[in-house]
């Protein structure tokens, strides 16, 4: 648009997206992890990667998608604490995931409000 004319009305509707879990961030290491850990991702599944008993990583096996919430991580232990881990989630159009997205699937709408005015 011309930053010298007024704003137009053709301000798009969004786009539909689904969401995954692209990954976490790990907020704490924590402490007193070991290998038999493992973690509880409501609709995905992932491998806990620990270090000297710091959980260093998380690798994603299966992303789960229709997010429509963040979802809450928790980590089944015996041993260790304090470890806090968060979700990432990405968007995707269901036509171009790549992969085939489950009837009923939560659709989310995304609008791009960056320029407009």
């Amino acid at each position: 648009e011309d930053p010298n004319q007024p704003p137009t009305n053709n301000f798009d509707d969004g786009e539909d997206v689904i969401s995954i879990l692209e990954g976490v961030v790990i907020q704490n290491p924590g402490f007193g992890y070991d290998g038999d850990d493992t973690l509880n991702i409501p609709g995905a599944e992932g491998n806990l990667i620990i270090d000297n008993g710091a959980i260093t990583g998380v690798i994603i096996t299966n992303p789960g998608i229709g997010y429509t919430n963040l979802p809450e991580i928790k980590i089944n232990t015996a041993t260790g604490f304090n470890a806090i881990i968060k979700p990432v989630l990405r968007f995707v159009n269901p036509n171009d995931a790549g992969f085939v997205v489950p009837l009923g699937t939560p659709v989310l709408q995304v609008i791009d409000c960056v320029g407009k005015v």
